[in-house]
């Protein structure tokens, strides 16, 4: 499908790479990723190390897309037979409203750190 369209546009490097080393037809163009590479923590870690606890992340999007009901939910399972489990949420909705996303981040184990 890239040779029916007038151009293609790869973010990750990888991709474009990718691309023009399997021979895909069309104009690639890359751009680049704008985010600047770290220059080491400039603040303590936000969350707690809790030995006694197993500590679970989920960091992205908060849209159906990414899944993260899916994930919790399989959370809110396994906490019934681990209630060591810890679930910290990084992120925030970006399509839609976000109230259905919101509404699916409830839980005594679940911490949810915004964006």
């Amino acid at each position: 499908m890239c040779g029916a369209a007038d151009a293609v546009v790869n973010i990750p490097a990888h991709n474009h790479e990718y691309a023009c080393s399997a021979g895909y037809t069309g104009k690639h163009y890359l751009i680049e990723n704008t985010v600047a590479e770290s220059e080491g923590d400039s603040f303590p870690a936000p969350f707690d190390r809790e030995q006694q606890n197993v500590n679970l992340r989920f960091v992205g999007r908060f849209d159906r897309q990414k899944g993260l009901d899916l994930a919790v939910n399989a959370f809110n399972l396994a906490s019934l037979r681990r209630p060591d489990l810890r679930l910290q949420i990084v992120g925030a909705p970006v399509l839609g409203d976000g109230k259905q996303a919101n509404l699916a981040i409830s839980g005594c184990n679940i911490t949810c750190h915004g964006w």
